[in-house]
This record gives C-alpha cells, structure tokens and sequence, in this order.
C-alpha cells in the first residue's frame, strides 16, 4: 500500500508538471489596459511594448510546476533582445493555490529579476497567498516587494505609466467639446447647432453618472478629466472595462438600445461633460433632420470603432 501511495504521488507529480503553470503568454506590444490612450501614447507603448512581459498563471503551483516556471523566467532574462525587459507581470487568477516550495521559487525570481533591474509585478493575487509570500523576509521587507495589483488591467496600467514617462511629449492645450466633434460632424455650423441641445456638467472625482443596471437617460460627451466604465461580476468583483480621457462619449448603447445599462461609469478626477437628454433628442429630430442623421452616422461610426476594438483585441487573446 505504501509503494502504491508512493508511486500514485510520483505519477500525479510528473503529470501535473507536464501541464506547465503558465495558460498564456503575453507581450505588452499586443496586449494593453482598458486605458484609452492618446496617439503619440499608443505609439510609444507599440513600440516599446516589448518591455513588458505578461505570464497567465493557472492551477495548484507546487515544486514540479514551480521549478518549470522559474526556469522559463531564467531563460527569458538572459535571452538578448533589442529592447530591455523591464517588467514581468505574474497574473494569478486562475490559480487555485501555492506550496511553501512555489514561494521560495518566487523569491528567487525576484532575486533574479532584481540583478536585472526588471520589475516583478504580481496581479490578482488571492488574500491567502499573498500571506504566504509576506511570510518570507524577502517579501516582506518593504522596499523589494513586488508591487500588487488587483487584477491584470491595472497591473498592465502602471507597467504603461511607467514606460510613457520616459516617452517625450509637448503637451497641447485641452482642446474644447466644438474642437472634438468638428472632427465628427461634416461642418462647423452643424457643431454649433448640436452644442445648443446639451447641457454643460462640471462633475467632481468619485461621482457616479450612471449605475449597472438603471435605464438609459441620455448620452455623455467628455470633454476633459477621466471617466471609467466598471462592470459587477455575479462573483461581486468589479471589473475595469475601459478608461477613457476627453474627447469620448459614453452611454450610446443604452441611448441605442433602450436596455438597461451593462456596466457604471464613475469619474476618476473633476470632469467637464456634456449632457443629451432623450428630450433634447426629441427637439432635434422635429427641428433639424439634417443634424439628426449626422449624429446618427456619428453614433454607428462610434459603435462601430468599438466593435472593432473588442474584435483586436479576441484576436490577441487566440
């Protein structure tokens, strides 16, 4: 019975290790945060998205899986490259669990990663593993501790942040609501006359606009600050599913549709937003048709530039 147990360990060991800890890999050149960046950003970060390395971990990692992992970290930090890594993300949603042998297998990777001065990242780490990280003194001592991120998006966030402060950049003056949609609209004067049906809302940082799940009651143009849109999961988690600057416009499904609203858009710092209720729609349709279908083509070319991002961005996951 015991060379039995003995041997049904060894089999279950040597199995489970073939099936590896990593799901994914990822490269920050094709896979980025919800963050609506502006072009010269999105620019930067194609071209030097390479310095971010993303890992989509998965299943129980204990010594078998732990010792692949960290041998493939190796591999990658000593592998030549035109740009420098400078971050390795460690996503850890689909993981289950860790043994003592997989933290001590973490250390050594932050080890490693710290001699190349490459930043060990860890996202959507469970509150019991990252007990059993904070149990070892390496982790535990404030200043080497890897940072930690709620989920993957923020993670990828902040590798971003960091890469665009060493990108040059002469900021522009923030242009105003007229100067976003002339490039929408076919003529200034039809700008003119669509800035006459909003209303103008200066909102402070944290405020809610709208909730998931609350009927449609208009639609939002941002002119300046920033706005996120988060989805609740049935698992009660909030999910990030876009962050966006101004120059967007948010609320057009619901405004389409007339469904319930799928997801909450709250403000991350003071916001000037514009505001089109269902009645100023009304006014528009009876008192200029012509404006109507130019917002209309403006709103499917929207819709449709959304489709094509979410498309992009199945295809980087496949």
């Amino acid at each position: 019975m015991l060379i039995r147990t003995v041997l049904t360990v060894v089999l279950f060991v040597i199995n489970y290790s073939r099936i590896g800890a990593t799901k994914r890999l990822l490269s920050g050149a094709n896979y980025h945060s919800n963050v609506t960046r502006l072009p010269h950003q999105e620019r930067g970060l194609l071209e030097k998205g390479e310095q971010i390395y993303i890992l989509e971990l998965q299943g129980f990692i204990f010594f078998g899986t732990a010792h692949n992992l960290l041998t493939q970290i190796r591999q990658f930090l000593s592998d030549s490259r035109e740009q420098p890594l400078r971050f390795v993300v460690l996503d850890f949603r689909l993981v289950t669990g860790v043994d003592s042998s997989a933290v001590l297998s973490l250390v050594k990777m932050k080890q490693m990663a710290d001699k190349q001065q490459v930043s060990l990242v860890f996202t959507s780490i469970s509150g019991k593993i990252e007990k059993l990280l904070r149990r070892s003194a390496y982790f535990f001592t404030p200043a080497p501790i890897c940072p930690l991120f709620p989920d993957l998006d923020r993670g990828l966030e902040w590798c971003e942040n960091q890469i665009l402060e060493t990108i040059p950049f002469h900021p522009c003056p923030i242009p105003s609501l007229s100067q976003h949609l002339e490039k929408l609209f076919d003529s200034a004067e039809l700008v003119s006359k669509f800035i006459s049906y909003l209303q103008h809302l200066e909102i402070p940082s944290g405020y809610v606009i709208f909730r998931q799940g609350e009927p449609p009651q208009g639609l939002y143009f941002l002119e300046s600050g920033q706005v996120s849109v988060l989805v609740k999961l049935p698992n009660g988690q909030t999910k990030r599913l876009g962050t966006f600057d101004g120059g967007n416009i948010f609320g057009e499904m619901g405004f389409c549709t007339q469904e319930l609203h799928s997801a909450s858009v709250v403000t991350d710092q003071p916001s000037s937003l514009y505001y089109l209720s269902p009645e100023a729609f009304a006014k528009i349709e009876t008192e200029d048709p012509l404006l109507k279908i130019s917002f209309q083509k403006f709103i499917i070319s929207s819709l449709v530039k959304r489709l094509k991002r979410s498309q992009e961005e199945l295809r980087n996951l496949l």
